[in-house]
C-alpha cells in the first residue's frame, strides 16, 4: 500500500474549529506574488482614509480600509513586514466587525468575545490584556491618570461606576 502524502499546508485549527491566524513573511514571497498582490490590492494614495472617529464612523462597514492599523482583517509588522492575516479563511467584506473602534466604542466585552473578534483564544485576550495593564502601570503618566479617575468618581456630577476603573489602575 503505497504512502500518502501529509498536506503541510494545512490550515491550523483553534479548540472551537476556528482557523487560526496567518503570518506570511514578506521575505518568503516571490516576486510573482509581490506582483500578484500589487495588483489584487492596489494602494489608493489618493483615496482619502479617515482621520478622526467622526469621519471614520462615515465610512461604509464592513471597513474597506484594510492598511488602517484598527482594521481586524490583518495586522502588519512594522519591524519586518510581516503580514499575519487574522481570519484567513474569510475574505475582508465578509467579517461581521471589522473596526476594532467599533468594538471599542460599544463598551465592554468578555474575553470570549474579543477572542471571537480579534480569532484568538480567550486565554491570550487575557494574556495581552495583563500585559497591557502592566505597561500601562509602569508609565509616568498613570500616576496623573489615577488621579485624573479617583477625581472624576469623587464628583458628584459624574455618573460614572469607577469601582472597577480605579480597582484596575491602583498601585
Amino acid at each position: 500500500m503505497p504512502k500518502r502524502k501529509r498536506n503541510y499546508r494545512r490550515q491550523k485549527l483553534l479548540r472551537d474549529g476556528r482557523i487560526r491566524p496567518r503570518t506570511i513573511p514578506v521575505k518568503k514571497m516571490t516576486k510573482e506574488q509581490l506582483r500578484v498582490g500589487r495588483l489584487l490590492y492596489p494602494f489608493f494614495e489618493n483615496e482619502p482614509m479617515p482621520r478622526t472617529r467622526a469621519e471614520c464612523r462615515e465610512v461604509p462597514r464592513p471597513c474597506p480600509f484594510v492598511r488602517c492599523k484598527y482594521n481586524l482583517y490583518l495586522d502588519v509588522d512594522p519591524r519586518t513586514g510581516s503580514l499575519k492575516l487574522n481570519h484567513p479563511d474569510k475574505e475582508p467584506d465578509e467579517l461581521e466587525e471589522s473596526c476594532a473602534l467599533d468594538i471599542a466604542e460599544r463598551g465592554g466585552m468578555t474575553l470570549e468575545e474579543v477572542g471571537l473578534a480579534i480569532n484568538t483564544t480567550r486565554e491570550r485576550v487575557r494574556q495581552i490584556e495583563s500585559a497591557a495593564e502592566e505597561r500601562l502601570q509602569n508609565r509616568p503618566e498613570a500616576k496623573k491618570m489615577r488621579e485624573d479617575v479617583d477625581e472624576m468618581t469623587n464628583e458628584k456630577d459624574h455618573s460614572l461606576n469607577g469601582s472597577s476603573v480605579t480597582s484596575r489602575f491602583k498601585a
